[in-house]
């Protein structure tokens, strides 16, 4: 009976590792990446649905197929949505949008931004106590000087070399990155502001 239980589980593990490694991936255009429990195409619609799990629950969705870049199939052929059409602004050509996107994973992937995210904190909090209401700019502030500052590629040595020339994948890497870094530097100076107020608020209770 114990040996019964064992090759269960290890046949239910088995069955759930195949499914997860030969599961379908839609590759959208912005870099991320869907996995769903099963997708669903429909002639002459501009949506591509899919049905996903979401917190124990399958729910289905749909993308736009203009943000669609490919599909992976598990069991049958890749299918290439994305065809460059410069009245849609699609100007890049198949390759190059292909390593376009490499560049905005490696971006999501290796490009970090603690210290844009730790000066927002320190910079919303010093502004909120010197200028007060007005202080509470120093996130959009802080957020374009960020985004103003050149990028620099962070990734592993042999990325970086094989695509140091790579216009197409440094864009892509950029504009993540960019998206990142401004994100993080409002996000972190707004954290500041409130984390000001709050204390402050707290100090003056205590002192009554």
């Amino acid at each position: 009976m114990k040996f019964l239980i064992i090759f269960c589980l290890c046949f239910f593990i088995l069955v759930k590792s195949l499914l997860v490694f030969s599961q379908d991936t839609i590759n959208l255009i912005n870099g991320k990446q869907i996995a769903p429990r099963s997708i669903h195409e429909e002639q002459n619609s501009t949506l591509l649905r899919y049905d996903i799990e979401v917190r124990g629950k399958l729910k289905q969705k749909a993308v736009d197929l203009l943000d669609v870049y490919s599909i992976s199939f598990a069991n049958l052929p890749n299918k290439q949505v994305y065809q460059q059409d410069s009245a849609l602004g699609y100007i890049l050509s198949i390759p190059q949008m292909e390593h376009y996107i490499l560049g905005e994973r490696a971006a999501m992937k290796y490009y970090k931004t603690p210290w844009v995210t730790a000066g927002g904190f320190a910079l919303g909090a010093v502004d909120t106590y010197f200028f007060g209401f007005w202080g509470l700019l120093t996130p959009v502030v802080y957020g374009i000087g960020v985004g103003i500052v050149d990028t620099k590629i962070k990734a592993p040595d042999n990325i970086k070399s094989a695509y140091s020339n790579d216009n197409n994948f440094i864009n892509g890497y950029k504009t993540i990155a960019t998206q990142k870094k401004v994100k993080n530097a409002i996000l972190g100076s707004f954290a500041g502001a409130m984390a000001f107020i709050i204390a402050d608020e707290i100090i003056i209770a205590v002192k009554k």
